[in-house]
């Protein structure tokens, strides 16, 4: 084949590959770090692979990820929770790229005890980061609490272990890997669940591209269920 017609040929199938443009959140490790990297961007990058898909991926604070796909910057946000307000502002595909267990965390020293939801006294401070879901029931209740929110999980940490919120909700790995070499982490403890989450890519409501990426993404996460790399990418 002429050397010119080849070069052509490679142009043109790469200006129309399909790019995946993703926001992430950078306070979500092991799932998302500050750098983007974690379970959830290998599990992404890896199913997107699997069907020939290139994924560009932006780091922002959570709230700002969320937004940026929303007005069409790009094409979606993964780590994002499929639930009642979501899903009016998302476009979702059928997949899920992992599950997590969301629980509450207070400062050992608190003499508050409760166990559910329900049994915690109304008006208790708690605190959360700024723009995430904490499931459909969490939502229903909300109003209970004195909510404080931050950016970063961090933050939340120095809050319960200061004694300036009494609860907090955390992932329950998230919490695991924070407070992994703290040296107060033993003031910390666990005690009730909230709720187990679905984890997807929330993909840009409007978009063609976006809804093709989702079915994209969809084949991808089943390919690599099925042949093994997805039960690898997921251990922490």
């Amino acid at each position: 084949m002429n050397k010119f017609i080849l070069a052509y040929l490679l142009l043109t199938f790469s200006a129309n590959a399909l790019v995946a443009n993703l926001a992430v959140e950078d306070s979500w490790p092991p799932y998302s770090d500050e750098n983007g990297k974690g379970i959830s961007t290998n599990i992404i990058k890896a199913a997107f692979k699997a069907v020939d898909v290139e994924t560009k991926v932006n780091v922002f604070p959570y709230a700002r990820a969320l937004r940026v796909v929303q007005t069409g910057e790009y094409d979606g946000c993964y780590n994002v929770t499929k639930q009642e307000s979501t899903k009016k502002l998302f476009h979702f595909g059928e997949e899920p790229i992992l599950k997590s267990q969301a629980s509450f965390f207070q400062h050992r020293e608190t003499p508050l005890k409760y166990e559910a939801i329900h049994e915690i006294p109304k008006g208790t401070t708690l605190v959360l980061i700024r723009g995430y879901e904490y499931g459909d029931n969490f939502d229903k209740i909300k109003n209970h609490f004195k909510l404080f929110y931050v950016n970063s999980q961090k933050q939340i940490i120095k809050m319960i272990l200061n004694k300036r919120a009494t609860l907090t909700i955390m992932f329950d790995n998230v919490a695991k890997y924070h407070l992994k070499g703290n040296p107060r982490a033993k003031e910390i403890k666990k005690t009730i669940p909230n709720h187990v989450s679905d984890i997807y890519v929330g993909f840009n409501l409007k978009s063609t591209k976006s809804k093709t990426l989702s079915k994209k993404l969809d084949e991808g996460l089943r390919i690599i269920k099925a042949n093994g790399v997805y039960s690898k990418l997921i251990q922490f």
